[in-house]
């Protein structure tokens, strides 16, 4: 364990939120891929929280569902949900559910397709992550009329694949803040506009019995996998005097919401090996000295798998173990004066191993749950220049997930 200066400390949420980027791109190499004219229902994930500083949103995700009704339109719903800051007191954190049309120009013998977006709907605001007290003269959940503007294009990477670059604007409602030390009351207004990478799964695939000999053919397929879940910390006294809850606690439990990213290759009918890395956050307060800050942890690990297909191929258990990396954070910690110093921020080594299961409706797509406990006992906290107290991180992990295989060799 070795607790760094805090003028060294790594920005390691900056390097959560390149690595979806870096992992699409390696996705758009050459392979087959085409649109089409055909009706296919698809769904879109993106991640918007790209380039600290280009949004004033942060925590930008988006999904959509929807279907092509031809070659140059449709119908789709999106989802996206983001953060705002409120000056230095607070966050509002904005849900947004729009149905949208779609206008889209296929390019290049259906490669490259760029489109156009647009809709009305709702979004719903709420308060979160006071940093300071304020108050919401008109409570701290909201309704508001929201809209959407957006342009995007996407490179198809396999007959029922696409992954691009999307740009859009998010029309929301004003909410009302007073603060509470100076009795002002102000307006801040949730829009947003953000970039977004992200990627399209359409159904029914164009050529499914070729893709299904072409999977059985390879010697390995590689694949982007995104789970999302939660975490619950076994120990929530993990540091002596130091109490862990989740940062925003799923249904007032104790579990933390969870999410990450994995890249890996299947070898052959029974094998796999995969590089994980997923986050959660938990608030920390001291008995001594009150709330610390937020605590953000990055399980990082490699994991061999073993690989059962069962139902012609349809459906494949696995068991995995590995070991890896935790990175751990110390963040928004707030402007209070008599909150103590925090040297928190290292790196362990951990433990993993799980089960999982995954049945396949695509011959290149899997969806999946896992159930996994991390053994991680190396981390350290400082406060206020006292003992280095040793922590103990374990945590039992929750989550269900995509597997979209992108290349086969």
């Amino acid at each position: 364990m070795n607790l760094r200066h805090p003028g060294a400390r790594a920005n390691w949420r900056g390097w959560f939120r390149v690595a979806p980027a870096l992992a699409l791109l390696v996705a758009a190499l050459p392979a087959r891929g085409e649109d089409s004219a055909e009706r296919r229902y698809y769904l879109q994930v993106r991640y918007g929280d790209l380039i600290p500083g280009l949004s004033d949103a942060t925590d930008i995700i988006g999904v959509s569902v929807g279907a092509n009704l031809g070659r140059y339109w449709g119908l789709e719903l999106a989802l996206d949900d983001y953060d705002t800051k409120v000056e230095d007191l607070s966050e509002v954190g904005v849900l947004a559910l729009v149905p949208q049309v779609r206008l889209r120009y296929p390019l290049f013998d259906d490669r490259l397709t760029p489109y156009l977006a647009g809709g009305a709907g709702l979004s719903i605001t709420q308060a979160n992550d006071q940093r300071r007290p304020v108050s919401w003269p008109d409570g701290k959940t909201e309704v508001h009329p929201a809209g959407s503007l957006a342009g995007g294009v996407e490179y198809f990477v396999a007959d029922n694949i696409a992954v691009g670059l999307e740009g859009k604007y998010l029309f929301s409602g004003d909410v009302r803040y007073t603060d509470d030390s100076t009795g002002q009351t102000s307006t801040t207004n949730s829009s947003a506009g953000f970039l977004s990478i992200g990627f399209r799964l359409f159904y029914p695939e164009l050529h499914a019995e070729e893709n299904a000999a072409a999977a059985r053919a390879a010697t390995a397929r590689f694949y982007l996998g995104i789970p999302l879940g939660a975490a619950l910390l076994i120990d929530l006294e993990p540091f002596a005097g130091v109490h862990a809850s989740p940062e925003q606690p799923l249904l007032d439990s104790n579990f933390a919401p969870l999410f990450g990213l994995a890249v890996g290759a299947a070898i052959g009918r029974y094998l796999a090996v995969e590089i994980e890395m997923e986050n959660y956050e938990l608030s920390l307060t001291s008995d001594q000295f009150g709330k610390l800050g937020e605590y953000a942890v990055f399980p990082l690990t490699l994991q061999p798998r073993l690989r059962y297909p069962l139902l012609e191929d349809r459906l494949e258990v696995s068991a995995m173990a590995g070991v890896g990396a935790e990175l751990a954070e110390i963040n928004d910690r707030g402007k209070d004066p008599s909150i103590a110093a925090v040297d928190a921020d290292d790196v362990a080594v951990i433990g993993i191993f799980g089960v999982g299961i995954d049945y396949f409706p695509l011959n290149n797509v899997s969806i999946g749950a896992e159930a996994q406990y991390i053994v991680s006992r190396g981390h350290g906290m400082r406060i206020d220049n006292g003992p280095v107290l040793r922590g103990n991180l374990d945590a039992f992990t929750l989550s269900i997930g995509l597997r979209v295989f992108l290349l086969d060799v």
